[in-house]
């Protein structure tokens, strides 16, 4: 709808008075409020998840290699697997042996 307007060469832009004859919608205030929460809040969700996701990348680039060498040994511990982890680790285990 805009092209419509548009006028120059190199670069299209809209002069003044084009831009007097466009209709806008302006949202409420009320709407712009609930909207601006809303949005708040997934910023934030979004935020804490990018934090995390960091953290647990420095975790695992720090292990990784202490495993996989062998200086980080966790044969002996307690590990409680979830449910599908256990029967997967059973499974493992049975073909081994």
């Amino acid at each position: 709808m805009l092209k419509e307007f548009a006028n120059g060469a190199n670069v299209l832009h809209l002069n003044t008075t084009a831009m007097k004859k466009l209709k806008m919608l302006i949202p409420t205030n009320d709407l712009i409020s609930n909207f601006t929460i809303k949005i708040r809040t997934l910023f934030e969700l979004t935020d804490n998840l990018v934090k995390k996701n960091t953290i647990l990348k420095s975790t695992r680039d720090r292990l990784l290699p202490r495993l996989i060498s062998g200086k980080l040994d966790v044969e002996h511990l307690d590990i409680a697997f979830p449910s599908g982890m256990a029967e997967e680790s059973r499974q493992q285990v049975n073909e081994k042996t």
